[in-house]
């Protein structure tokens, strides 16, 4: 079970903890501060620091049970003993802050923009939608 820092303090950004196992595909630790991905959002990513070295972490996610695993980066070297986690804060990746800046606006441009059109062509009209369409018979009015 790896004990989850984040849950205690959010804000916190580094904190010591001891390497309970260390592979080429996932580093486990007693205690971390790196949020693991769920539900949508990323898992958190920074570096695993120690006397002699240090070794990226590209991912967080969940393993068995209370298991928090940490993916290293290819190549990476593997931590031993005691390590300092560090959490890397910054602006979210660009495709997110993008989708979630511009999606009201486009959400509503195309309606906005069939609105405008039908009020110019005089086809908008309270209730209907298109209250000049041709009916089955060709005729330009309402039924």
């Amino acid at each position: 079970m790896t004990e989850r820092l984040f849950l205690e303090d959010a804000q916190c950004r580094e904190a010591r903890s001891r390497v309970l196992s260390a592979s080429p595909d996932a580093i486990i630790l007693d205690r971390t501060i790196f949020y693991a991905r769920s539900g949508g959002q990323p898992g958190d990513v920074g570096v695993l620091r120690w006397d002699g070295g240090e070794t990226p972490i590209v991912d967080t996610i969940k393993g068995e049970g209370e298991t928090i695993l940490h993916v290293p980066a290819p190549g990476a070297a593997l931590p031993e003993g005691e390590v300092t986690g560090v959490v890397e804060w910054g602006p979210p990746p660009r495709a997110y802050a993008h989708a979630h800046r511009h999606a009201p606006d486009v959400r509503g441009a195309p309606r906005r923009r069939r609105h405008r059109r039908q009020r110019r062509r005089g086809t908008l009209a309270a209730g209907f939608r298109h209250a000049r369409a041709a009916g089955p018979r060709g005729d330009r009015g309402r039924r």
